[in-house]
């Protein structure tokens, strides 16, 4: 049996000659008869012209010339169209897949397979020379991918098979993943997958970006109306689940193609992270903050991964999991329930901007499902204690929880004869969970800084300066929920239903304490004079299942008409995604300016924005806010330091009524850096003016 082997380039002139050699070597050395074609992009690199040369060499080499760029795919694809062989195969030219392993793979289909792909996933295979990145991306396009097939390595480039089956078929994917389709519309029986080492190329570009996970997106849309699995998920629970789970996953991930800024608490928990782990050396430490964050991130360094990255990956797990633990829980209280809560939580504009902002926004939300999931669902009262501790030491408001499972376990047990011992026993495994946290949280405080509740109190003052401006109209929380959420609105009509109509009556308990989470934690908010959007997620898991109680109800008796009312609304909503996203070029400027000390391992920085943690190994002295702060701090440690960076867009606060005063400190400010310190970095992206100056002592 003949192959042909077709090999689509694009600026590949350092690789082709090597790969048509070895290509030529392994052919000869098992005698397979086969053709080789090579179609070509119009590289601008000349590989076009390298091929037309290469053919009086060899003689079985068939060369496409096509007129631009148009993609992989298509390139193939082409080259299925002209092939003489009875066996149609693809490889990469960059030589990234093992060349030997083509006898290997003739052979299986030789022994009776019909397909044959180069694995990387399967039992012997493996990836050298990708960073952490590229393998979450490309184990996330694989997990996507299992709707469809169960092979191992869909998204792998070197795959053989027998070409009477591509026969009357209709194949038009886009991009450069093409295995995939071939694999959902082929009619095969037999499929082998061989492992295979794939080596990451060394000359050239890789042509994988954004376009094309773009792309790979769009082909699995196609692809849900040719599987008939798919299409019988809508009507039950799980497999609606799956399908809306997949699709928050992606958006997710699309999310982070965009270029966006590191938030100030992100980096005040990442350079925590970082203090933790060089002991001091590097990084800040602001022992006012909730601990837990600090301490998840810091195992990033353990496990030798940039804490940046391994922070962002938590955060991006965190997002997911919370929509798993919703869907569990709302499944426990009714069928479709915890579809239309993830829903509703999945699409909150503020979550979904938060999905890959190390913060204790996501965690939170995190956390508190997991608490709610161990009360309600599996009943353990001890663990669900414990996580409420938890939760409070991811940020020290939802200790609040605490407050709304104990009331619940009063609401639940008050008409049962044997209420006291019921509701004491339960109690007395809760309370013991949380105050055992609580306690080590206490206990360590006095260890470190000598005193119980010093760095709570540190917190309620930081929270309270500068207040005015946070300071926000009456009405600011009610706005924020229904507008940048109206899924959320159905949680009203549940409330409604249920107290007023007595509809729900099954679910009273779970609506109770739903009920009791939302109240409580509002009045604390909005009692708070210092008022942010974030803060308000807290709530978010209880109104999504609120909303899918309701959702669900009317899914059941007008399913079309609901689903077309969530679908509008869920665009509006993503009409209003704009948290922390900027130009790419803005974003770029703003990591370069933070970046610029990357080479000062160890050196001190008086800075006005931690910012500088993330990306430059130093030790800061924090002057926030104001300039009247910065040169405060400027003067009184100013020997101490080895730098000093200025960001004027984070000297911001000035007090009412303090323009003029605010205005002098920046002109002192900045005329001793620029008269006494050696100013190496000075620069303005859009209204800020970015400096960093080296100290002279």
């Amino acid at each position: 049996m003949k192959i042909s082997l077709i090999i689509p380039t694009y600026n590949e002139k350092d690789n082709i000659y090597d790969l048509l050699l070895k290509l030529k070597e392994e052919f000869l050395k098992n005698k397979i008869d086969n053709e080789i074609i090579v179609v070509d992009d119009n590289s601008p690199d000349g590989t076009g012209q390298i091929l037309e040369k290469l053919k009086i060499e060899y003689f079985n080499l068939k060369v496409i010339h096509r007129s631009g760029k148009l993609g992989l795919s298509s390139a193939v694809l082409e080259g299925f169209n002209i092939a003489g062989g009875d066996i149609l195969g693809v490889i990469d030219a960059d030589l990234s897949h093992p060349v030997f392993k083509i006898s290997e793979m003739y052979k299986e289909i030789i022994n009776g397979a019909d397909f044959v792909v180069g694995s990387r996933y399967v039992k012997g295979g493996k990836i050298e020379g990708w960073n952490l990145y590229r393998k979450i991306l490309s184990r996330g396009a694989i997990i996507l991918a299992k709707v469809f097939t169960n092979v191992k390595d869909p998204m792998s480039g070197f795959f053989m098979f027998k070409k009477e089956l591509i026969k009357d078929k209709i194949i038009n994917p886009k991009g450069f993943k093409i295995l995939l389709e071939l694999l959902i519309k082929l009619d095969y029986k037999n499929i082998v997958e061989i492992p295979i080492i794939f080596t990451n190329r060394t000359v050239g570009k890789s042509k994988a970006g954004a376009k094309e996970i773009i792309f790979y997106l769009q082909n699995l849309f196609g692809y849900i109306s040719l599987n008939k699995r798919i299409k019988n998920c809508f009507n039950t629970p799980k497999g609606l689940f799956v399908i809306v789970f997949l699709i928050l996953i992606i958006a997710r991930l699309i999310y982070l193609l965009f270029p966006t800024k590191i938030a100030w608490d992100a980096s005040v928990y990442i350079g925590m992270a970082e203090y933790m782990l060089s002991f001091g050396k590097i990084g800040l430490w602001e022992y006012f903050r909730p601990p837990v964050l600090p301490i998840l991130f810091s195992i990033g360094g353990y496990i030798s991964l940039p804490i940046i990255i391994w922070a962002q990956f938590l955060t991006f797990l965190a997002s997911i999991l919370s929509l798993w633990l919703i869907y569990k829980i709302g499944e426990k209280i009714g069928p479709f329930i915890g579809v239309f809560a993830s829903i509703a939580l999945g699409v909150s504009t503020i979550f979904f901007s938060f999905s890959n902002t190390p913060m204790t926004e996501v965690f939170g939300v995190f956390f508190s499902l997991l608490v709610l999931y161990f009360f309600f669902v599996r009943e353990y009262y001890f663990t669900s204690g414990l996580l409420v501790g938890i939760c409070f030491l991811a940020r020290f408001p939802y200790g609040l929880l605490a407050l709304v499972f104990g009331l619940s376990l009063f609401y639940f047990n008050w008409k049962d004869k044997n209420f006291w011992r019921q509701f004491l026993n339960k109690l007395f495994y809760f309370s013991i969970g949380f105050l055992s946290i609580v306690f080590l949280y206490l206990f360590s405080n006095y260890f470190f800084y000598g005193d119980l509740f010093s760095p709570l109190i540190a917190g309620i003052d930081v929270i309270s300066g500068s207040i005015w401006i946070y300071k926000r109209a009456f009405g600011f929380y009610e706005n924020i929920i229904f507008l940048q959420n109206p899924l959320f609105i159905f949680s009203i009509i549940t409330i409604f239903m249920s107290f007023f109509f007595k509809f729900f009556s099954e679910k009273r308990y779970i609506i109770y304490i739903l009920f009791t989470w939302i109240i409580v934690f509002f009045i604390y908010f909005v009692n708070e004079t210092h008022k942010e959007i974030r803060y308000i997620v807290t709530i978010f898991p209880a109104l999504s299942l609120l909303s899918g109680i309701s959702l669900s109800y009317f899914y059941k008796k007008y399913k079309k008409f609901i689903f077309i009312l969530i679908v509008l609304l869920i665009v509006i909503t993503f009409n209003n995604m704009t948290f922390f996203v900027q130009s790419k070029s803005v974003s770029e400027s703003f990591k370069n300016f933070y970046f610029f000390l990357n080479k000062e391992d160890g050196k001190t920085v008086i800075t006005s924005s931690p910012m500088v943690v993330v990306y430059s190994p130093v030790r800061i002295i924090p002057a926030y806010d104001r300039w009247e702060f910065f040169k405060n701090i400027y003067e009184r440690d100013r020997l101490n330091a080895d730098f000093l960076l200025i960001d004027s867009c984070e000297l911001y606060v000035c007090p009412p009524q303090g323009e003029v005063l605010c205005e002098n400190y920046k002109k002192e400010v900045l005329e001793q850096v620029y008269t006494n310190e050696n100013v190496i970095y000075d620069n303005n992206i859009g209204t800020c003016h970015q400096i960093i100056a080296k100290i002279r002592k």
